[in-house]
Parts: C-alpha cells; sequence; structure tokens
C-alpha cells in the first residue's frame, strides 16, 4: 500500500531552489518503496506568519500519522537568519498528529566575528536544539561527529544509521583518514560515550546522517569510460553570490593563469547560479592567456549533465567539499576528477574518491594539483571511474532513498 509523504519547505530561494530540486528527486526515487511524496510550502513571505500558519493548521488536519519532512536551512524560515518561527512550526505539526522529521541542509549556526552574526549564531543553535528535541527523526546531511553544537557525542565516528549495512565496504584509506580527521581528545569522548551506551541519548537514536544527492537525474548505476578532450576542458559548476563569489573568481582565475603556463591551451567552462555575473571578471583576467571561455548560467538538468561530463576536471572553491553540497556531488556522480578544497565538514567517501583535497589558504597546492590532474590522463580515468564508483554506492538517489524508506518504516 502506498504511503503519503510530505516535504515541508519554507521561503522559495531564487533563481534556483536546491532544496525543492533535493525532494523532487528525493521523491521520485521513493516510489518504488511504496511513497508518495507531496512538496507543501510555507509561504510566510508572501501572507505573513499568521496566515500562514493558520493554512498549515487546515492542512495537518490531514496529516495524522502521515510522516512529515521538515526542510531546514535557516533562511528559508526567516529573512535574516533568525528561525524563531520554526520550532512552532514543528509544534503545531506535532499537535496535528504528524510524524515528524526534520531534514538539516544547514547543519552548523552561522558564524561570523560580528556582534549580530555572534547573536544569530546564537539563535540558530538554540532553534536547532530545540527542534532536535521535538521531531520524531532528524536526518543530518553530514555525519554527526562533524557537528559543533549536538547535545550529546555521537558514538560512531563513520556512520550512523543502523540500517546501513553491518559491514560497509570500507578501504583502509577511508578507515585511516577517519581516525586522522578525529583528534585524539574527541576519541576519548567517543570511547566513553560507547562505555556508557547502557544509558544512550534518546537524541542519538533519533539522528542520522544521509548525504543529498547529485539533485540530477543520473542513472542508478552507469558506466562512461573516459575520454579525454583535444583541449583539456576545466569545468567551474556555480559561483556563489555577493562577495564571495568575488573571491572565488579570483581563484579560478589563479589556477586556470598558472595551469595555462604548463598546458598550451585550455578550455574553462563555467556555468550554474551566478556564472553569467562573473563572466566579465573572467574574461578580462584570462584575455592574455591560452584559454578559451565559456559561460552559461543556469541550464536545465540534462544540460548540467552535459556540461559536467564534457569537462576532464572540476574545480570546487565554494567552500569545503562536503556531504552536503550537490553541486560538488555532482561532479563526484558524473565521474569527473575534481580538485576541490578541503573544509571542517570533509569526511568520507571524498576520501576515497576521485578528488584531489587542497588547503583554502594555500594557492599554490590548488594550482598545482589542477597542473597535475591536467597534465596525466592515465590519473584522470582513475578518478573518472573511482568516481562512478562513489556515485553508485554512496550518492545514487536510489541509495538513498533506500536509506530514507529503511528509517521511516522502523518507526
Amino acid at each position: 500500500m502506498t504511503r503519503q509523504l510530505i516535504a515541508l519547505l519554507g521561503r522559495k530561494d531564487e533563481p534556483t531552489d536546491a532544496v525543492e530540486e533535493y525532494c523532487r528527486y528525493l521523491g521520485a526515487a521513493l516510489e518504488p518503496h511504496d511513497f508518495q511524496m507531496e512538496i507543501r510550502r510555507v509561504p510566510w513571505e508572501l501572507h505573513g506568519w499568521r496566515e500562514s500558519l493558520r493554512g498549515l493548521h487546515l492542512q495537518s488536519q490531514a496529516w495524522r500519522d502521515t510522516w512529515v519532512l521538515v526542510q531546514y536551512t535557516a533562511l528559508a524560515w526567516s529573512a535574516r537568519g533568525f528561525p524563531l518561527k520554526f520550532p512552532r512550526v514543528l509544534r503545531l505539526l506535532k499537535s496535528a498528529g504528524a510524524r515528524v522529521a526534520v531534514v538539516f541542509h544547514d547543519v552548523e549556526p552561522f558564524s561570523s566575528p560580528r556582534l549580530i552574526d555572534r547573536i544569530r549564531h546564537r539563535v540558530q543553535q538554540r532553534i536547532m536544539r530545540q527542534a532536535l528535541h521535538l521531531v520524531d527523526l532528524a536526518i543530518f546531511t553530514v555525519p554527526l561527529h562533524k557537528l559543533s553544537w549536538l547535545p550529546f557525542i555521537p558514538t560512531n565516528a563513520v556512520y550512523t544509521d543502523p540500517t546501513a549495512s553491518a559491514n560497509p565496504r570500507l578501504s583502509p584509506n577511508t578507515i585511516k583518514s577517519v581516525q586522522e580527521i578525529i583528534s585524539p581528545e574527541k576519541l576519548l569522548k567517543l570511547e566513553a560515550g560507547n562505555k556508557a551506551a547502557d544509558n544512550p541519548s534518546p537524541l542519538l537514536g533519533r539522528s542520522h546522517f544521509i548525504p543529498v544527492g547529485p539533485n540530477l537525474p543520473i542513472p542508478e548505476q552507469w558506466q562512461s569510460p573516459y575520454r579525454p578532450n583535444d583541449i583539456p576542458t576545466v569545468g567551474v559548476f556555480s559561483i556563489t553570490g555577493g562577495n564571495q563569489g568575488a573571491i572565488e573568481t579570483q581563484k579560478i582565475l589563479s589556477a586556470i593563469q598558472h595551469a595555462a603556463k604548463t598546458v598550451s591551451k585550455l578550455h574553462l567552462s563555467v556555468f550554474g547560479r551566478h556564472a553569467e555575473l562573473r563572466q566579465d571578471a573572467l574574461r578580462k583576467g584570462l584575455e592574455n592567456y591560452p584559454v578559451r571561455l565559456s559561460v552559461d548560467g543556469v541550464l536545465e538538468d540534462k544540460q548540467i549533465i552535459d556540461r559536467i561530463r564534457g569537462c576532464d576536471v572540476l574545480l570546487f572553491v565554494r567552500g569545503g567539499i562536503s556531504t552536503r553540497r550537490s553541486s560538488a556531488i555532482a561532479g563526484i556522480s558524473c565521474g569527473v576528477p575534481m580538485v576541490a578544497f578541503v573544509g571542517s565538514e570533509t569526511t568520507w567517501p571524498f576520501l576515497d574518491a576521485g578528488v584531489i583535497l587542497v588547503s583554502p589558504s594555500d594557492p599554490n597546492e590548488l594550482n598545482d594539483a589542477l597542473v597535475r590532474l591536467l597534465v596525466n590522463p592515465e590519473l584522470r580515468a582513475g578518478f573518472s571511474r573511482v568516481n562512478q564508483i562513489i556515485h553508485n554506492e554512496h550518492f545514487a538517489w536510489h541509495v538513498i532513498a533506500g536509506r530514507y524508506a529503511a528509517l521511516l518504516n522502523s518507526r
């Protein structure tokens, strides 16, 4: 029997809404598991909170014993990053008898040294902890041991989902890397938490890690032989808006300028959100280099796949690569070798993927890694095959949906 499932979203992001795309692909992948997902919104930015909550109250009367997956980002539920009404949304759903899960797409409170941002950080942390106490299930898009604000200590540093295989296929490199990314102090806490497992936190039992998918219609299982271009193509999928986008553009230019001194001809393909805003800066920065530049803004899903698969290397400079960054996962899923920044959320399976991880504070690492891939087609071919395997085992939508279905059916 098909079960109803509600994905509840806040304010719509423009020009593209990655969370809505996530729900759309997840819903389609859940259909073989006998779940029918409907996407609903709380349009507080259009009608105000009073009318929006009244409308949600009326809708929720039909959701008794129905799973409602509430999608959380701070700006989806507030104009300036103070999501004070979010717990009220969860309480309203619970009072209607719905079974409530929150999916944390923002996994850490916003941080900045400014006074207003320190206040924002504290408010978001308090709201996220309240949400964790209110819901029946919490889905995190990064491993729990990477989170700073949880009111409990995760007892498993690698994988927290009890529905996963008891013997996951982890390479020795992954196991070694996991040991390296956890401080000795945290290892001691984890060991202490394991010893105290006779009285586990109920919050731990309802908290699980499921990575996001590529937000693209990638086949469930696919293999595509790597074919290098006559002129090596470096791709960049999306650039952040605002001042951060200008910083990213300079890092891209620096890496391409450096590579152009070694590789006689290059093609730089920049596409996706905010790409068109940086076209003039990119063209000016490359005018004295043998680099062909193509820039496209927001594209259709299949066009994005074509652009990514047409690249020899992808650069990911939008912060540290993470299991919650669909634009980075898109590169993995399309089987393209990558150079990416390491960050606080970087963990497996990227540690085993066809990705060269570099420090965001050392431009030479980014520059040298890009050249290393561009001059070595055999290395690129190996990285491509590895990324296809990583996609099939971790980021394919049918794998993600299977983990969701197991969790929802177990409660």
